[in-house]
């Protein structure tokens, strides 16, 4: 796509869905279209993002791809349920990638269903972890693969907001922390007493799990149990040779030598977890995925 500017189209415009644009805006693509069913959300980012611009409001997708546009990449920034049908559509109307907003579905049935059509159609699929582009995370994952720790033998992770929301970041992040090892086996439990939603999904009041990975490695998860010290962002990682302590904006190591604070190369406060650099690096990567430039 390096001939033209990229353009995108927003589908769902919450709250999240301005990260999306913002991302957009510094990654140089150009936002076509503001798709919601209720009007009063797609003018306000109309208003907002629109000035100067061609950008058009849609009900839909079916009115936008009917309207003939066909954006190279589209944000799917819906509730939960919507995201496979969603994803299903646009794969089939020719776009070329599609950033869908985790959790990438409620169940495996509809996760397969979006892959299946992307790979059908030729679609590149990204889900939005865009915390992957955060530079406390890129120095952790560095010290692993360089052996800082020694053989990592176990990782932890506390957090709130359950599985579906703040979990899906922290799966994903400890997960590219240590290399994307290969998930062998998962025990865990759950339980939900009180009626509680994430959205329009029910979800566990709380949950323990254990992943071990076929490198030998384990992550144990703990939502909404034990509170104290709860980050989304935030994990312990041990090894045979040291510990780190790990966030999207710092980054410590305990070896032999004592603790060692990694340089980010800016200040904490400066770097973007959601939105800005973040989210417009992750649309960089897509983009280069498109392109052919990367493998994945």
């Amino acid at each position: 796509m390096s001939a033209h500017r990229p353009t995108a189209a927003i589908v769902g415009c919450g709250d999240i869905a301005h990260y999306h644009v913002r991302g957009y805006q510094l990654a140089g693509v150009e936002t076509v279209a503001f798709v919601d069913p209720i009007a009063a959300a797609r003018d306000q980012f109309l208003q907002e993002y629109g000035d100067g611009t061609d950008a058009v409001g849609y009900s839909d997708l079916e009115a936008m791809f009917a309207a003939g546009v066909i954006p190279d990449l589209i944000s799917i920034c819906a509730w939960h349920l919507l995201h496979a049908p969603l994803t299903v559509d646009a794969a089939k109307a020719g776009v070329k990638g599609i950033i869908c907003e985790k959790p990438m579905a409620v169940g495996l049935g509809d996760a397969d269903r979006m892959i299946t059509a992307c790979e059908a159609a030729g679609v590149k699929l990204a889900i939005s972890h865009q915390r992957r582009f955060t530079l406390g995370w890129e120095k952790g994952r560095e010290l692993v693969a360089a052996g800082h720790l020694g053989t990592v033998q176990f990782a932890v992770s506390k957090l709130g907001h359950g599985l579906l929301n703040c979990g899906t970041h922290a799966i994903d992040g400890v997960r590219f922390l240590l290399g994307d090892p290969v998930p062998q086996w998962v025990m865990g439990a759950v339980e939900r007493t009180s009626g509680r939603f994430e959205r329009d999904t029910p979800i566990e009041d709380g949950c323990l799990g254990l992943v071990h990975f076929a490198d030998g490695s384990q992550l144990m998860i703990e939502s909404d149990l034990d509170m104290e010290g709860a980050t989304v962002g935030t994990f312990q990682i041990r090894g045979t040779e040291g510990m780190m302590e790990v966030s999207e904006t710092h980054c410590r190591t305990l070896t032999a030598a004592g603790w060692q604070d990694h340089d980010l190369g800016i200040p904490r406060d400066q770097i973007d977890v959601i939105g800005g650099q973040a989210n417009a690096r992750q649309t960089r990567e897509l983009l280069g995925w498109i392109d052919g430039d990367l493998d994945t």
